[in-house]
Formats: structure tokens, C-alpha cells, sequence
């Protein structure tokens, strides 16, 4: 059955290679409007939005950190965090055109700080409603595999319980999973045309859209877990998969970290993910379905 993926949110942990008012004039020479924000966040002393030609908002950029590592902080010194805007991240060639303008403007983009992708479809592959699968959840029917925390959004009628939203992990969770009426959220709380445009294409009318969305932070960013068979050579760790070769276990070769298992005679090789790695849809809808299995989904 078809799936309306794509990502949701992006954001990048930057470094730039000079002092932000650097960036806000290099960001005005590539056209763009830059607009300084009265006050900052919680990490940072700057935030700032900007616009493109057409006034809309395309990057959030928070710049100058409070905690700096060269006083004992936690950020390096030029660092920023870089969150496209929404409207951008469902636009086709959205990561590649990002990416060249940081390049242009000598941004190096260090990691992933937050990504979420989205699947959004009206019934699961064997018929069943979303709206059911939370009921049976919720009556024991249908377990999840591992934590099993979760929060629940239903609305009360006379005769009936109409579940809307279901969450595993928390705000502060490392990987967080949702399942949601997401029609009913673009109506009662802000309506997004470029969603909408991008159910039209997939056919979508009525009933309701549902969304399954796969939340990672910068401590998930390494989930995705590839189970290869790694063996002992005189030369070292052998992937007979990729071919990579390992000098000891636990070293970081080619983005790759071999772990050992101890369940059975292999190991697991956890791989990053990588901002080249979603500039294609093919990707991301790979990497959301490894990762829904990672956690339990």
C-alpha cells in the first residue's frame, strides 16, 4: 500500500566560521531577509528567522551560546542549531538546497539535532482503521514490544470513545513514536496547505489521514541497526557485508561502530545517519521503517 512519507522537522547542530552578525550578512547577500528576534532561548543569546524573497520564513537559526567549551561549556565556539521551516521540509530537493546554501555560505553542519519523519496513510496494510488499533491497544488485544509508556488523547461522546492520538516516550525521550488523526489536527489547530497538497497526490480524500510519526533527537541519531555478520581475521573484525575491516571492536570505521552481541556469535554495526543521507525519499522511507522496528513499533 502506498505511503505519504517525508520529514517533518529538521534540525541541524552547525558551525559557523565566524560571529553570527557574519552569517546574517552573508545570508543577505544570498537574498535572503534576516530578522533578529527580542529575545534568545534558553541556550543561546540570538535566535533569528529568515525569510526568503517572498517573505517566507524558511531557516530558525539559534546563534551564540551561553556554554562554550573552551569555559567548561557543552557548544564549540561558532555553534548554532539550524531548523527548516515546515512548509521547506515537504518541498522535493529541500535537504540538497539547504545543504548548498550552508556550503556557499562556509557553515559546516556537524549532525543531525533533531529529525522527524512522517508517514501519513487512512488504514494500515491489512484494512484496519488507526482509530482501532489504539481501541484494541487499549483492551489488551495488541501489545507493544518494549517500553510500554505511553500517552493517550481520546474524545467522550454518550456511547462512544473516539481516540485521537497515541504516544510512546516523552517530550525529553531520545526516540519518541505517534500515532495521530492528523486531519483533525490541521482543522482545529493550524491548517498546512503543502500537507494537504501532498495527500492530494497520493489520492488521499476521505475519511481521515492518520499519522505515524518517528521522533529522533541528537542521542538517536546512531539507531539505526544493521545486523551483519562481523568475524574474527588475523587482520582484525571482518564485515562480510560491507567488506569493512576493524581493527578492534568498539572502533568507529567508515561511520560504523561494531558492538558485540552477546545472544549469538555476530555483531551489530549501528550506523548514523547523516544529512547526505536524506537527500533522497527512497532513504528516509527506509530509515522510517528500520526505525519503527528499532523501537518497538
Amino acid at each position: 500500500m502506498n505511503r505519504c512519507v517525508n520529514i517533518d522537522w529538521l534540525q541541524l547542530y552547525c558551525i559557523a566560521p565566524g560571529p553570527p552578525q557574519l552569517v546574517i550578512q552573508s545570508l543577505t547577500h544570498q537574498g535572503y531577509t534576516v530578522n533578529l528576534r527580542k529575545h534568545g532561548t534558553r541556550h543561546f543569546r540570538m535566535l533569528y528567522d529568515v525569510c526568503t524573497t517572498d517573505s517566507e520564513p524558511y531557516l530558525e537559526v539559534q546563534a551564540d551560546p551561553f556554554s562554550l567549551k573552551s569555559q567548561g561549556g557543552i557548544f564549540l565556539q561558532g555553534a548554532m542549531l539550524i531548523k527548516l521551516s515546515n512548509k521547506f521540509c515537504y518541498e522535493q530537493n529541500a535537504v540538497s538546497k539547504l545543504c548548498d546554501l550552508l556550503l556557499t555560505i562556509n557553515i559546516e553542519i556537524k549532525s543531525i539535532s533533531r529529525l522527524d519523519i512522517a508517514c501519513d496513510f487512512q488504514y494500515f496494510d491489512n484494512g484496519m482503521k488507526p482509530s482501532t488499533l489504539i481501541r484494541r491497544f487499549l483492551k489488551n488485544e495488541l501489545w507493544k514490544i518494549g517500553v510500554t509508556k505511553f500517552t493517550l488523547i481520546a474524545n467522550q461522546s454518550q456511547n462512544n470513545i473516539s481516540p485521537e492520538y497515541l504516544r510512546f516516550g516523552s517530550g525529553n525521550s531520545a526516540a519518541s513514536v505517534y500515532l495521530y488523526n492528523k486531519t483533525k489536527e490541521l482543522t482545529e489547530v493550524k491548517e498546512k496547505p503543502w500537507i494537504r497538497d501532498a495527500w492530494s497526490e497520493m489520492g488521499y480524500t476521505k475519511p481521515d489521514v492518520w499519522r505515524l510519526e518517528l521522533s529522533l533527537k541528537c542521542d538517536a541519531r546512531h539507531m539505526i541497526q544493521y545486523e551483519d555478520t562481523v568475524i574474527k581475521t588475523s587482520s582484525g573484525w571482518y564485515n562480510q557485508n560491507t567488506g569493512e575491516v576493524f581493527a578492534e571492536l568498539g572502533t568507529l570505521t567508515k561511520g560504523t561502530n561494531i558492538t558485540q552481541n552477546n545472544n549469538r556469535p555476530c555483531y551489530k554495526a549501528l550506523k548514523p545517519i547523516w544529512i547526505s543521507h536524506l537527500k533522497t525519499l527512497s532513504f528516509v522511507y527506509q530509515r522510517y521503517t528500520e526505525s519503527i522496528h528499532k523501537t518497538g513499533g
